[in-house]
């Protein structure tokens, strides 16, 4: 780890090209992204692991388990358990995740991973409920 950040520093003050991470996508409405998830609930994190990468390539990503309170669409049921995965936010397209808070998920039916490009993020408790009124009216 050491020598990966002295190699950073070195090529940072020769002024070479640095490997920038940035998360690019096409912002779709709050309609779009419920129309193309294929289960969409408002759920609280209960509890989230940092699953370090595998290889040089590989970035961290957390797995947290996820208990659905309004389920929208899918096959999710309100009070059981669901297992996400996301990048760790600020330029992979994750999710930036903290135990105890609300979140508004978009999911694939096949692919466990979340993030900002589908729509997924944190919810506000004082925006709760206008939260819920705009998925259910999306959803139908």
């Amino acid at each position: 780890m050491r020598n990966k950040l002295l190699a950073l520093f070195v090529l940072f003050a020769l002024g070479l090209p640095l490997p920038v991470l940035a998360c690019s996508c096409v912002e779709a409405d709050l309609k779009g992204q419920v129309r193309s998830a294929d289960q969409v609930f408002i759920g609280q994190l209960h509890s989230a692991r940092l699953i370090t990468p595998e290889g040089e390539d590989d970035f961290p990503e957390i797995e947290a388990d996820m208990q659905p309170q309004d389920v929208f669409k899918g096959r999710v049921k309100p009070g059981e358990a669901v297992r996400i995965r996301t990048g760790l936010g600020g330029g992979d397209c994750g999710v930036p995740m903290r135990v105890g808070r609300f979140y508004a998920v978009f999911m694939d039916r096949d692919d466990d991973r979340i993030g900002i490009c589908g729509g997924s993020q944190e919810v506000d408790l004082r925006d709760m409920d206008d939260w819920r009124k705009r998925l259910r009216r999306y959803s139908r």
